[in-house]
């Protein structure tokens, strides 16, 4: 046990320390008797599984060169192995069935909470999310969704999964549920338009009255607005709100004032949400024609450049 700690000591100062790696002053790669070392090592303890993998390592490392002066940012050896070694463990579950996948986040749930074995739940959580998504199983799918982000309400990426399986299965109950959980955590411009996006969303696909919450939200982001995207975003939710409260005339003058400030741009984002906000309008006063058009355009401009 003491060899075993002394030579994996030796084995940091060949590859990390050169200054006394200079010191002992070897006569040859300190890399190199280190391997000697763990050879010979090996030889008496065989059953010592976890040095035949350094040693695999060592091999590795001298093949690429690692402990010379060789810049790491020049050794392509190194760098080709390092983005092959990323990408298998990257896809190390690939192998897995999606009942293996729920398997082991079942063992990792069952275990003491720990910041480290936080990520792998958070890993495994995404794979198994994204395994049944693939397989259609959309139901299990946002139940674990759901499950994943009462793991942790402020981890972005089980909010987001949470949110876009709710959208897909139209559970939209749930999804205002979650937004205003959320907006309550953050109490921030974007979380107030995203519970605005899911009232207003639940209004348009269940016919429902949308409540007088959204007017308080719509006041909320005005006052949050600190930077020029803010007034776009509020801006266009604005125009939005008008054309569900049949407030067309100002609906309009909301339209057009956007349409000014965007003049020009190449956003996609900018343009579509500006021509899907337009195509609403022209619905609402029943001018299926212009509606018509301002889909075409966003469809296809180029058949509509000279005009």
């Amino acid at each position: 046990r003491i060899k075993e700690r002394l030579f994996k000591e030796y084995f940091k100062v060949a590859i990390g320390n050169k200054k006394i790696s200079t010191t002992v002053n070897l006569g040859k790669r300190t890399l190199l008797d280190v391997k000697e070392k763990y050879e010979n090592f090996l030889l008496n303890h065989p059953n010592k599984k976890n040095i035949a993998k350094q040693l695999e390592r060592i091999n590795r490392m001298i093949d690429s060169n690692i402990d010379t002066n060789l810049d790491a940012r020049r050794n392509s050896k190194l760098k080709t192995f390092k983005k092959q070694h990323r990408k298998l463990y990257k896809r190390r579950f690939d192998s897995l069935s999606t009942d293996k996948v729920n398997e082991k986040l079942g063992k990792l749930l069952s275990k003491p909470v720990s910041v480290d074995r936080k990520r792998h739940i958070r890993e495994l959580n995404k794979i198994y999310i994204q395994r049944l998504r693939k397989e259609k199983n959309y139901v299990l799918a946002l139940d674990k969704a759901v499950a994943f982000y009462q793991l942790d309400k402020n981890d972005s990426l089980s909010l987001k999964m949470t949110r876009d399986l709710a959208k897909y299965t139209r559970n939209y109950n749930l999804l205002v549920s979650i937004e205003r959980e959320n907006h309550s955590l953050k109490n921030n411009f974007w979380s107030a338009c995203a519970l605005f996006d899911s009232l207003t969303r639940k209004n348009e696909h269940q016919k429902t009255t949308l409540p007088t919450e959204a007017e308080t939200l719509l006041s909320f982001l005005f006052n949050q607005i600190n930077e020029p995207s803010h007034t776009f975003e509020a801006m266009t939710r604005k125009a939005k709100l008008l054309i569900i409260r049949d407030d067309l005339e100002n609906a309009k003058v909301t339209l057009l004032e956007l349409i000014r400030s965007k003049w020009g741009i190449s956003s996609a984002h900018v343009i579509d949400r500006v021509n899907i906000l337009a195509a609403k309008y022209y619905k609402k006063i029943n001018d299926v024609e212009k509606m018509n058009k301002v889909l075409g355009i966003a469809m296809n401009p180029n058949l509509f450049k000279d005009e």
